[in-house]
């Protein structure tokens, strides 16, 4: 369930406008990195 929700909210975000990425490039960063070490 975890991973899947990653994906989903990677692929959203992706699909977003590129200026909201570059905005959230750091947030998006860490949240990545504790979605799988929470996983784990």
């Amino acid at each position: 369930k975890v991973q899947e929700l990653f994906v989903y909210e990677i692929n959203e975000r992706d699909r977003e406008s590129p200026a909201i990425l570059r905005l959230s490039q750091k947030p998006v960063l860490s949240l990545g990195d504790l979605v799988p070490f929470s996983n784990k």
